[in-house]
């Protein structure tokens, strides 16, 4: 008997201590996941803001309008349902953009290198980094062993190393523009086009083209090979340069590809008509009313187009007060939204009408341009009855700019970095880097 009552001691010490283990394991589990959770979300936050201030400084802005743009984006993310409790805990009225220390958790500092990153504030100094540190999250199972739950993240950002040739390219896309290469590139413009000018990259397929019968402006970039390269290089852009692939001209890719062209979307919606795979959108998708196509008129835009058009000049202005000026939706708050996506390289070639199908022209240079809005088609985008959107009418609209935010010049210095003569076709983009020392980034 005796015997027997010291066993249920023992049963009664073990199931003690089981309860203990399965509480630490719930503990683990429930905690662990929403530690887990609030840290990626942070993590998200410390991406936009640091994208958010290199590309203020990019822009020539001064270090306190930089770190003023990244709490700007934070505080925006902030307000959004799923990051309630990192608000709660990110404490805003106290906000000083003339110092590092931004706020009590804020940290933004400056670097003329990503790595080392020695903190100065010159002109140089274009690289930003955000650490947001001791961020208190709400304890579960985890109180009971006397565990308080606080998460950091810290982003790096700011200009990718150049490319040293002068005939290479980023986010070049399969579409064609038709050139004058006896006009060179001026203050005023390039090839026939002045900045701000607008053009149809993709023209409808019951418009004769200026680049024969059967071709609709695509153009098939190297390693490409069909229509659905034509949609994953709309989608994507491609990064290359012209003397590495000793090529002078590009051939034309027939065929309207109604279904393939509407990847331009992607830029706008994140996705594209026949790609299951998830891309990046424009942190900006504000749009005006649809501009129509009309192949009655030399540049086959509606009379009065310009009064419908969202500019690029509204596009950086609305990107930076974070508000549409126009219907539509700007959101900078997802994962996976990058700035400038709607930005990209199109060829300018010397354009023949002569030839039919298949044909090979000569390249005169790549020119940035900035997408106005959706591809009118059948099967989405903007009002179709209002754009005159259909199969037959699938085209894409751009602004001619002179410089996208990515491309820059080197100053000859042989740095890889970017320097600040717009002349030059030194090509960069605003990117993210991994934080020296740190494990968060």
């Amino acid at each position: 008997m005796n015997y027997r009552n010291k066993h249920k001691g023992n049963i009664i010490v073990l199931a003690t201590i089981s309860l203990l283990a399965i509480l630490a394991v719930s503990a683990l589990a429930l905690d662990g996941g929403h530690l887990l959770l609030n840290k990626s979300r942070l993590q998200n936050l410390a991406d936009a803001a640091a994208l958010s201030a290199a590309k203020s400084r990019d822009r020539g802005g001064t270090f306190a309008q930089a770190r003023a743009e990244a709490v700007t984006i934070l505080t925006n993310n902030l307000t959004h349902s799923e990051n309630r409790e990192l608000q709660e805990s990110i404490p805003l009225d106290i906000v000083n953009t003339s110092a590092a220390q931004v706020t009590s958790l804020i940290n933004i500092e400056f670097s003329v290198r990503p790595d080392p990153f020695n903190a100065v504030e010159t002109n140089e100094a274009l690289y930003a980094k955000v650490t947001i540190e001791n961020v208190g999250l709400t304890s579960f199972l985890a109180q009971i062993f006397g565990y308080d739950k606080g998460v950091s993240s810290t982003a790096l950002a700011g200009p990718s190393t150049d490319l040293t040739s002068d005939n290479c390219t980023q986010d070049l896309v399969p579409l064609l523009i038709c050139g004058d290469k006896t006009i060179p590139r001026s203050d005023n413009g390039a090839y026939g086009f002045s900045w701000g000018d607008h053009t149809v990259m993709k023209i409808g397929s019951n418009t004769e083209s200026k680049v024969g019968s059967g071709n609709f402006q695509l153009v098939r970039l190297p390693g490409m090979s069909g229509k659905n390269d034509v949609r994953d290089g709309l989608a994507n852009g491609a990064s290359f340069c012209l003397e590495e692939l000793d090529i002078d001209s590009f051939e034309t890719e027939p065929g309207d590809a109604v279904g393939p062209t509407e990847a331009l979307d992607a830029r706008f919606t994140g996705s594209a008509q026949g790609n299951k795979e998830t891309m990046a959108e424009d942190w900006n998708t504000c749009q005006g009313p649809p501009i129509a196509y009309d192949d009655s008129r030399p540049n086959l835009l509606e009379s009065g187009y310009l009064a419908k058009a969202y500019r690029y000049a509204d596009y950086l202005t609305d990107t930076e007060e974070t508000s549409c000026s126009v219907p539509g939706n700007l959101d900078v708050s997802k994962a996976g939204r990058l700035p400038d996506r709607r930005m990209f390289n199109v060829v300018v070639v010397e354009c023949d009408s002569e030839a039919n199908g298949h044909k090979v022209l000569s390249v005169i240079d790549f020119m940035c341009v900035f997408l106005t809005q959706q591809v009118p088609s059948n099967s989405g985008g903007q009002d179709k009855e209002q754009s005159g959107g259909n199969g037959q009418k699938s085209y894409a609209v751009g602004e001619v700019v002179r410089v996208c935010p990515f491309q820059g010049d080197t100053d000859d210095n042989d740095s890889g970095l970017p320097g600040s003569d717009p002349n030059s076709s030194g090509a960069y983009r605003i990117v993210l880097y991994h934080v020296p020392d740190s494990k968060d980034s």
